[in-house]
């Protein structure tokens, strides 16, 4: 388990022509109320962008991962929303993005 920082590379792709998640008529949750600027910016990242950052955080955390074929969000923590990035190999990890713009990078070892 490893926590790396994706702050500078979030917000650098936040600016590359994404667009916004559609908000959940009816009000947010308390949940979403504690996303911030950060998650908020990988959430709204579209589906390659969001790929290349868990791609770098696996990578930062001295992972083995030649390119991130899917992501799939999961349920969020406390710490911040997850993602269940899959590698070319066929390797999970999860990723959670931290209010500070950290990445926390979880894997199973073989």
């Amino acid at each position: 388990m490893r926590g790396i920082i994706v702050a500078a590379l979030c917000v650098a792709l936040a600016g590359c022509g994404t667009q916004k998640a559609e908000q959940p008529d009816g009000g947010q949750t308390a949940q979403s109320d504690a996303i911030n600027n950060y998650q908020q910016a990988v959430i709204n990242l579209n589906d390659a962008s969001r790929r290349a950052v868990l791609f770098r955080a696996i990578r930062d955390a001295g992972l083995a991962c030649q390119n991130v074929i899917q992501a799939e969000r999961l349920p969020d923590e406390k710490e911040g929303p997850v993602w269940r990035a899959q590698c070319e190999d066929k390797s999970y990890h999860l990723v959670i993005v931290r209010a500070d713009g950290t990445a926390y990078v979880v894997s199973r070892t073989r």
